[in-house]
């Protein structure tokens, strides 16, 4: 009987230290690598549930639970008690209606800044099964050709006979495309000069022949705002935003296209642009003048918002009359293909993006950019020759899909309570009425470097 209570005995001290061992080996993942899955079927300790839940429906089960997601984006936490080094997620979805779906995660408190790769791309996945487009595969890369001028990825990226017109990126970066230049000839005389008032962080694209000079006039600017300035993704200056008037000059530049970029708080206000040297807005413009202004951009979308009272007004876009009648919402031009735009507005109260770059003319106009295939909304409306897009194809079993997404976690912004947070982007589902796209599974497998129990020990050795 003694025997017996030693053993019971033995086992009780043994056991809560086994479980608190295991517990801690997979809490921590000392082993280098976890793995968390979330069925929609009940909570989970590690993935949250989607939310705002104003932008998703119930979660329905009928056999496999799901949820639709009808506002973008949506977000999900992941609560990681350490940090990881990477992320791999798969995605089990249906479409539906929804032609773009987009994971990634946030880089800072507000999910302002975010990583995002495609989970779902009905075009790409149209033209990997389309007869009319020759296509070369390489790791996670595609090729598309309408009639084959490249035998490979690598000898297209090195080409520098390509034009910006022929040519579509998805998912990829045109600073790869090391031979490529852009050839435009600019006006010495021409005024480059832009004197309304703009708000918050703004990029621009500046074509320089041997030197830049750039005078920026603020009105307004808080510590921390900064001029940067770029060449092919290299930053190659940067200036501290401490005065009233900024001044850039770079000599002895080499011919060609270079960023600026106005890394501004969401509150400084810019309120004068000097220059010899042509230039354009990178996408995107925030204006806040009571000025009337024309402007000039190259896109086969346009958005306009406005956040004040005087923006209310009608838009001239070309010859076609757009009423912006209310504050805040964001109001859609659609030209179906790339096309020349002029725009006229009474009051520069106005949000503009746009797939192309923003300028006060076309001969002003600079944008070394290939076009953004993830602007098309139909293949009938795709006027290149060649697309290379970044996309592993989702596989597809019955109505469901199954996609695969890699991400170096390097960047991800942790909160307090050791959460990150991930993102559902889904362009345009707002104007859908019905088909939302519907989640089923999330499943994430996290990497890091294992810790081992002699590593741990001799850490806690060294504390005393």
């Amino acid at each position: 009987m003694k025997k017996l209570l030693k053993i019971l005995t033995i086992f009780l001290i043994i056991l809560p230290i086994v479980v608190v061992g295991w517990f801690s080996y997979y809490y921590f993942a000392m082993s280098g690598e976890v793995g968390h899955e979330y069925k929609f079927d009940r909570e989970h300790a590690f993935i949250s549930r989607l939310f705002p839940i104003n932008r998703v429906e119930e979660i329905e089960c009928g056999g496999d639970c799901s949820q639709k997601l009808v506002i973008d984006p949506v977000y999900f936490r992941l609560f990681a008690p350490v940090s990881f080094e990477r992320v791999k997620v798969e995605v089990e979805f249906e479409p539906n209606d929804q032609k773009i779906i987009e994971l990634g995660f946030a880089r800072d408190e507000d999910a302002t800044r975010v990583v995002l790769a495609p989970i779902y791309n009905e075009l790409v996945e149209d033209l990997v099964v389309s007869d009319d487009w020759d296509k070369i595969t390489s790791d996670d890369l595609i090729l598309f050709q309408r009639n084959r001028k490249f035998d490979s990825i690598d000898e297209f990226v090195k080409a520098d006979s390509l034009e910006a017109d022929s040519v579509a990126l998805y998912n990829y970066s045109d600073s790869n495309f090391v031979n490529y230049s852009y050839d435009k000839v600019f006006s010495s005389k021409l005024d480059y000069n832009f004197d309304y008032k703009v708000k918050g962080l703004h990029q621009l694209y500046v074509y320089v022949e041997d030197e830049l000079d750039f005078d920026f006039r603020f009105e307004n600017f808080v510590r921390g705002d900064q001029v940067l300035v770029y060449k092919k993704g290299e930053q190659i200056y940067k200036k501290d935003v401490d005065g009233g008037e900024v001044t850039v000059h770079i000599p002895e530049l080499a011919d060609g296209v270079y960023k600026i970029v106005l890394n501004l708080s969401n509150d400084s206000i810019v309120s004068g642009f000097k220059t010899d040297n042509a230039w354009s807005f990178v996408h995107e413009v925030n204006l806040v003048d009571e000025k009337p202004i024309h402007l000039y951009t190259k896109s086969n979308k346009l958005f306009f918002q406005t956040m004040d009272k005087e923006g209310l007004q009608t838009i001239q876009v070309n010859r076609d009359d757009l009423e912006v009648g209310e504050r805040i919402k964001q109001y859609k031009y659609d030209f179906g293909k790339y096309a020349d735009a002029g725009l006229g507005f009474d009051r520069a109260f106005m949000k503009i993006n746009s797939n192309g770059a923003i300028s006060l003319s076309e001969s002003s106009y600079v944008n070394p950019e290939f076009k953004d295939f993830r602007s098309f909304t139909s293949l009938d409306g795709v006027d290149v020759d060649f697309i290379l897009a970044k996309y592993e194809p989702a596989e597809k079993v019955g109505d469901r899909y199954f996609a695969n997404v890699d991400f170096d976690l390097a960047g991800a912004y942790y909160d307090d309570e050791k959460r990150i947070k991930f993102v559902f982007s889904l362009p345009e589902v707002n104007d859908l009425d019905d088909g939302y796209p519907e989640i089923s599974k999330i499943k994430m497998n996290l990497k890091r470097e294992p810790i081992s129990f002699g590593v741990i020990w001799r850490k806690v050795k060294s504390l005393f």
